[in-house]
């Protein structure tokens, strides 16, 4: 019933071959990552901060919407 032929064995290792290659592959596309985002200074923190969303306000001056104030001196927004 569970006879092992040398077709399946073959089958089975290549299979296992297969999946082994493909997780190193993965691995390395991610050390790959890891070391792109260290040389361009990307850490997890960088990357939240990106994310981040930002509230704009608009001036009423000039009608932009902005999250801090314009360059125009005359800006409301301006501290």
């Amino acid at each position: 019933m569970f006879g092992m032929s040398l077709t399946k064995v073959l089958i089975f290792v290549l299979i296992v071959v297969a999946i082994w290659y493909g997780w190193k592959l993965w691995r390395r596309k991610d050390q790959i990552k890891r070391e792109i985002e260290a040389r361009l200074g990307l850490d997890a923190a960088t990357r939240a901060r990106e994310g981040a969303v930002q509230d704009l306000k608009s001036c009423r001056v000039c009608g932009a919407y902005v999250a801090h104030a314009c360059e125009r001196k005359d800006c409301p927004l301006a501290t």
